[in-house]
C-alpha cells in the first residue's frame, strides 16, 4: 500500500475528525493535551503549571463537555431511539400510514442528534423507494452521504443505495457497490443483505447452484434473526423454482410461514410469503390448496388497519379470480365496499378507487359503479405529484380505450376519455424536466417517463382523429428504442428483452389496426432486427424461468410476422419443460399461447 492509498483510506476518518459534529469534542481533546504537554515540557517550567492548578470543579465540566459531545457525535436520544424503533416495526408490518406519520413527526422535529438524522433519512429514503419516488430516495441518500458519517453509518448508505440501484435494475452499478461492500466490516445483518443481492445477480447471470450454495451457506449460520431467516427462505425459493424442484419451493415457504406465524409486527414478510405460495401452487395447478394460508393470513392482519386489509383484498381477488370461483370474487368484492371502503381516507382511497378501476373491468363485476366512482374521484383528487397523476391518468385512459373497444362508442365514456386525454396534455411539458431530474444511475424510472412520452404521442392521434404519419411512428419507434438502449451495459437482460418485446408488440398491434400495408413496408425491418436481437438474448438464458413468460411472446412475435416458425416451437416446447401450467399467465397470454401452438402444429 502506497501513501496515497493510506492518504485515500484515512481522509473521510480526518475529515469526520474536524466535522462540525465532532467539533467539540475534537478541541476539547485537543486542549486537553496541549494543557498536559505544557506542564511535561521543561521550558515553561517558569508558568508554574500543572494538573492540580486548576480547580476540581473545571476538570469535572471539562470531562462533562467531552461525555456529552462524544454522546451527541455517536448516539441517540431515547425519545430519537423510541421514533426510529416504531418506524422500522411499521415498515416490517406493513404498516405504511403509521410509518409516514412516524417519519412526518421526524420531520418536523426543531432539532436531531447527527445519528438520528442518518437513521431517520434512510428509513425515509426506504419509504419514498417504497412509494416509487426514485428520484426523492436517491437524493435522500446522496444528502445523507455528503455528512460527516461514521464508517459504520457510511456502510448502512452504502447498502441502501446498492438496494435502490437494484430495485432500480441497474445490476452493475449493484455489483460495484458489492465489490466496495466486500472490502468493509459488516454486522450480521448487513451481511445477509450483501449475500442475498449476490444471490440475486447469480439469479440473473444463471448461475443457479451458486445462488443455492451462498444463501444455504448463509442460512446454517447460528442466531439468525427471524426475518433474516425467513428473507433467506423467500430466496432459496425463487431459486429452487428456477432449479424446478417445485417440493422444495413449496417446503421453504411453508418454513417461511412457520416462522412468521410466531412472530410479531411480521404482517409484510408474512404476505409476501403468501403471493410467493400463490405463485408457485398456480404453476403446479394446486391453487386450491392455498385457502388455509389465507385465513391464517387474515387472522394476523390488524382488522382496523387499512394496510392489512387492502393487501389481503388482493390477495382473496387474485384467488377467486385464478380459480375461476365466480362466486368468492363477488363476494370479495361485496365485503371490500361493505367493510374496507368506509375506512380509507384522502390518498389512499383516491388510488384505491383508481387503480381499482381496471379489476372491476377485467372481473366484469360492477364496472359502471366502479366507473362513476372512479369520475368522482379524479374531480375531487387530493393534492398528489404530476408523476403520480401522470401514472393515474396512463391508467384509467387504458382502461377506458379497452372499454370503448369492447362495448363500442358511448357518449359518457368518450367525454371522460377525451378530458383525460387533454389533462394528460396539459401536463406533458412536465415530463421532460422530470426526465432531467433522474440520474443516469436509475434506468427504471427514466424507462417509465420514456413510456409516458410514448402514450403522449398516442393521445395526441387521438386527440387530433388523425390518420397516423409515418413521422408520428418513426418518433413512437425511436422513443422506444432510446429506453432499450436505457438497459443495454448494466447487466440486465431481462430488461432489455421486456424493452425489445414492447417494439414488437406496438409493430404488431399497429400492423393489424392500420388498413392499409405501407406501415408494414416501412417498419417491418425494424421488427425482424428487434426479434433476432431477442434470439441472441435468449441464447444462453433459456433456462432462466425469468424469461419463461417471454418466450411465449416471442414465439408469438414469429407468429404475426410469420417467420422463424421452428424457432417459436423450440420456444413453446422450452416453456413446456419448465413443467409449469399456464393458469398463472393473464388471459390474453394464455390466449397467445395456444394460437401459437396451433400455428406451429404442436
Amino acid at each position: 500500500m502506497n501513501l496515497l492509498s493510506i492518504y485515500n483510506l484515512s481522509r473521510p476518518y480526518f475529515a469526520l475528525a474536524f466535522s462540525w459534529r465532532f467539533i467539540a469534542v475534537t478541541l476539547l481533546l485537543l486542549v486537553a493535551a496541549g494543557w498536559y504537554s505544557l506542564t511535561q515540557y521543561s521550558g515553561f517550567n517558569w508558568l508554574n503549571l500543572n494538573l492540580a492548578s486548576l480547580p476540581l470543579p473545571v476538570y469535572a465540566l471539562w470531562l462533562l463537555a467531552i461525555i456529552l459531545s462524544a454522546l451527541f457525535a455517536w448516539g441517540c436520544s431515547p425519545v430519537e431511539r423510541k421514533l426510529i424503533k416504531a418506524i422500522s416495526l411499521a415498515n416490517q408490518d406493513l404498516r405504511r400510514s403509521d410509518a409516514e406519520q412516524g417519519l412526518q413527526q421526524a420531520n418536523s422535529a426543531l432539532f436531531l442528534l447527527p445519528s438520528a438524522t442518518i437513521k431517520l433519512g434512510s428509513l425515509q429514503a426506504a419509504f419514498y423507494k417504497s412509494q416509487g419516488e426514485w428520484v426523492k430516495a436517491y437524493n435522500t441518500l446522496q444528502e445523507l452521504q455528503a455528512l460527516p458519517l461514521l464508517p459504520k453509518e457510511r456502510t448502512v448508505l452504502e447498502l441502501d443505495l446498492m438496494r435502490l440501484f437494484y430495485a432500480s435494475g441497474n445490476f452493475k452499478a449493484t455489483q460495484q457497490a458489492l465489490t466496495r461492500l466486500q472490502k468493509g466490516r459488516l454486522s450480521q445483518a448487513q451481511q445477509s443483505l450483501y449475500y442475498l443481492t449476490q444471490a440475486e445477480l447469480y439469479l440473473i447471470e444463471n448461475k443457479f447452484q451458486a445462488a443455492k450454495d451462498l444463501v444455504e451457506q448463509h442460512y446454517a449460520e447460528p442466531n439468525l434473526p427471524a426475518n433474516t431467516q425467513v428473507a433467506l427462505l423467500h430466496t432459496l425459493g425463487v431459486i429452487d423454482t428456477h432449479l424446478q424442484n417445485y417440493e422444495s419451493v413449496i417446503a421453504a415457504y411453508r418454513q417461511a410461514w412457520e416462522i412468521l406465524k410466531q412472530q410479531k409486527n411480521s404482517f409484510g414478510q408474512a404476505e409476501i410469503t403468501i403471493d410467493n405460495l400463490a405463485l408457485t401452487y398456480a404453476k403446479q395447478g394446486e391453487l386450491n390448496k392455498l385457502q388455509p394460508f389465507v385465513q391464517q393470513l387474515d387472522a394476523l392482519a390488524t382488522p382496523n388497519n387499512t394496510d392489512h386489509q387492502l393487501a389481503l383484498h388482493n390477495i382473496k381477488i387474485n384467488l377467486a379470480r385464478q380459480l375461476n370461483d365466480r362466486q368468492a370474487l363477488e363476494q370479495a368484492y361485496a365485503q371490500a365496499e361493505e367493510n374496507l371502503l368506509p375506512q380509507l381516507e384522502g390518498e389512499q382511497r383516491f388510488f384505491y378507487t383508481v387503480m381499482g378501476l381496471r379489476m372491476h373491468f377485467n372481473d366484469g363485476v360492477d364496472f359502471e359503479k366502479a366507473l362513476q366512482a372512479t369520475q368522482v374521484a379524479m374531480l375531487n383528487k387530493p393534492a398528489i405529484n404530476t408523476l403520480n397523476y401522470l401514472r393515474v391518468i396512463k391508467e384509467i385512459s387504458g382502461i377506458l380505450n379497452q372499454a370503448l373497444e369492447r362495448i363500442g362508442p358511448r357518449p359518457d365514456i368518450m367525454t371522460f376519455y377525451s378530458w383525460l386525454l387533454f389533462e394528460f396534455k396539459r401536463l406533458e411539458p412536465a415530463l421532460d424536466r422530470l426526465q432531467d431530474e433522474i440520474p443516469p444511475s436509475l434506468p427504471s424510472p427514466k424507462a417509465e417517463l420514456i413510456s409516458l412520452k410514448v402514450d403522449s404521442l398516442k393521445h395526441e392521434m387521438i386527440l387530433l382523429h388523425a390518420q397516423p404519419s409515418k413521422a408520428l411512428f418513426e418518433k413512437i419507434f425511436e422513443l422506444l428504442e432510446e429506453k432499450k438502449k436505457l438497459w443495454q451495459g448494466i447487466h440486465n437482460p431481462v430488461a432489455h428483452l421486456h424493452e425489445l418485446m414492447i417494439i414488437l408488440d406496438e409493430y404488431c398491434a399497429y400492423k393489424k389496426a392500420l388498413p392499409n400495408t405501407q406501415f408494414e413496408a416501412d417498419f417491418k425491418q425494424l421488427a425482424i432486427a428487434s426479434l433476432e436481437e431477442a434470439e441472441v438474448l435468449l441464447n444462453d438464458n433459456q433456462a432462466n424461468l425469468a424469461y419463461s413468460d417471454k418466450l411465449i411472446g416471442l414465439a408469438y412475435a414469429c407468429y404475426q410476422l410469420n417467420t422463424k416458425k421452428e424457432q417459436a416451437k423450440h420456444w413453446l416446447a422450452t416453456y413446456d419443460q419448465s413443467k409449469q401450467s399456464t393458469n398463472h399467465l393473464a388471459a390474453w397470454l394464455r390466449q397467445q399461447y395456444q394460437e401459437t401452438k396451433a400455428w406451429v402444429g404442436v
